[in-house]
């Protein structure tokens, strides 16, 4: 056999070793996949049946009366200056937060004048705040029968501390602090120290604000003002008949006060309303009285 002839042949062995390899791998990696398909799909129903169903847990609402001894931190004020803490109070014993009301820091070593609450109190609650604090039926009820010695006497007592002469020698923000509040203070004596202005100003903190032209559906009322006014510009300079008059509509004005302050007792807006506005026309005549004498 020649090189040539022993060459060939052992090329063609190697391709027939080369063929029946590849053939036995592919079959071995066929059998081998079949053979994992078959394995997989007999072993998933018993996986499956050996897995643990999930447990759903009912939540048990809370009852509406619970009590929870964790309250929620009330808030305070700090000082402008020092940043001394001061802190809420509960007015009386319900749970209504009364934010602390003070002039001046309680930290001794400091004791700068304090910026009043924003929005500021209203006036009952910054003349009167021990009484007023809140916007309440107390106040509804009762805030209009003002005691005008014990509301002077108050006025006084704070203007004695805000007034500006007394912040010359202090910082700027004090002496702002003075002015704003040593006016604040004095609009809310002028305010409650008249009862007009008084019952309008509480009808104005309920919702109930009217005007000086606001009218009245009563013609009797209305026909009785004309009478009235036509009765002082006929009675010229006489003295006496304006004198009359004049006592007379001061009997109808407290007549309205009285009127006023029983509405509010009860509630009555509405009543409360129709005797102030009876109470406008009153003093327009009133005014009208002066102006002859």
């Amino acid at each position: 056999m020649n090189a040539r002839r022993w060459t060939i042949m052992i090329n063609r062995m190697n391709m027939i070793r080369t063929t029946l390899y590849s053939r036995n791998t592919t079959s071995t990696i066929h059998t081998a996949l079949q053979s994992f398909q078959k394995h997989s799909i007999a072993s998933k129903p018993n996986t499956i049946n050996h897995q643990r169903k999930p447990t759903v847990q009912t939540i048990t609402p809370l009852p509406d009366n619970i009590d929870d001894s964790i309250q929620p931190e009330l808030p305070g004020t700090h000082c402008w200056k020092c940043h001394h803490y001061e802190p809420p109070s509960l007015v009386d014993n319900s749970q209504q937060l009364q934010i602390p009301s003070r002039l001046f820091c309680k930290n001794t070593q400091c004791a700068v004048l304090q910026p009043l609450q924003r929005p500021p109190p209203n006036h009952f609650a910054l003349l009167m705040p021990e009484k007023y604090s809140q916007l309440n039926d107390e106040l509804l009820h009762n805030a209009f029968q003002v005691d005008l010695a014990d509301l002077k006497r108050r006025y006084r007592g704070l203007q004695q501390m805000l007034h500006p002469d007394n912040f010359t020698t202090k910082s700027n923000q004090e002496r702002l602090l003075s002015e704003e509040q040593s006016t604040l203070v004095n609009k809310a004596y002028q305010t409650l120290r008249d009862p007009l202005t008084r019952a309008q100003y509480m009808l104005d903190m309920y919702g109930v604000g009217i005007s000086e032209s606001t009218s009245i559906n009563e013609p009797q009322f209305l026909a009785q003002i004309m009478d009235i006014q036509e009765s002082i510009e006929s009675a010229e300079n006489d003295v006496q008949v304006i004198n009359q008059i004049k006592s007379d509509n001061q009997v109808e004005i407290q007549k309205a006060e009285k009127s006023i302050a029983a509405c509010f007792r009860q509630s009555d807006l509405d009543g409360a309303k129709q005797a102030t506005i009876k109470m406008q026309y009153l003093r327009t005549i009133d005014t009208l009285i002066n102006e002859k004498q």
